[in-house]
């Protein structure tokens, strides 16, 4: 069994912001995984695991996931998946080209989370088309390697974005919605780690229950619905407020 995680800024004290773990959190996080990361190519082969194993991931391309995360990461010979968006990097609190670069010399994954941040729901099928391919194309130009997985801005996705992202070449896909895999495919769920939770939550988090995956199951439905009938903002109220209960 592999189960996913998604991560976001990493501040080096009190995360202040709903998705920012403190860094002496990540730390911890690091320590209960430590050994038993693998990558995105292991959700095709998970059945060969006789342990559990964990697949890191982190969303923006902060400029935290260079001077804090790969420093942890590199101490304990550990790796990780990093979904930029194009058009942010080389601006204030994001990496620079030549961090992504190095962080992909490093063995990390180097994948595309849009060029502007959108919500792709919003997207007609060509505006979504161009904006996969335009992320996915500046950064294969910018580090000189294969870009074939993506993450969507937010967690909002349907079978249609799906469809485009292969189509513009994403053999991987990272979603936001909670769950393990154990079997082999290649739309990866991601369980979310946030400056909301307290560690009791995290640990709930990275070791779940099969009562957790049920809570889990039915978060992701009230979601759904939420993304379809309330505003965005309000949606996200919702879902910062309902994380300190779930």
């Amino acid at each position: 069994m592999i189960v996913p995680l998604v991560l976001h800024d990493i501040s080096q004290n009190k995360s202040k912001t709903f998705e920012t773990i403190s860094f002496d959190i990540f730390e911890l996080i690091l320590e209960q995984i430590k050994g038993n990361d693998v990558l995105l190519n292991a959700a095709k082969t998970c059945k060969k695991y006789d342990h559990k194993k964990w697949i890191l991931t982190f969303d923006d391309g902060y400029s935290s996931h260079f001077t804090r995360v790969l420093p942890a990461l590199m101490e304990r010979n550990m790796r990780g998946v990093f979904y930029l968006n194009s058009g942010a990097i080389d601006t204030k609190g994001y990496i620079s080209w030549d961090q992504a670069r190095e962080l992909e010399k490093l063995g990390m994954i180097i994948g595309s989370h849009g060029h502007n941040h959108l919500n792709f729901l919003k997207l007609n099928n060509h505006e979504a088309l161009q904006e996969l391919i335009l992320s996915k194309n500046i950064i294969q130009e910018k580090l000189g390697c294969a870009i074939d997985s993506f993450s969507f801005p937010f967690g909002f996705y349907n079978k249609r974005l799906i469809n485009l992202a292969n189509q513009a070449g994403y053999k991987i896909i990272s979603i936001s919605d909670h769950g393990v895999i154990r079997n082999s495919t290649s739309i990866i769920p991601r369980n979310s780690l946030n400056g909301q939770m307290n560690f009791s939550q995290i640990i709930s988090s990275i070791n779940p229950t099969l009562t957790k995956e049920i809570i889990w199951n039915i978060e992701d439905v009230t979601k759904l619905i939420l993304k379809k009938t309330v505003p965005e903002k309000i949606y996200n109220l919702v879902r910062k407020y309902a994380i300190q209960i779930l």
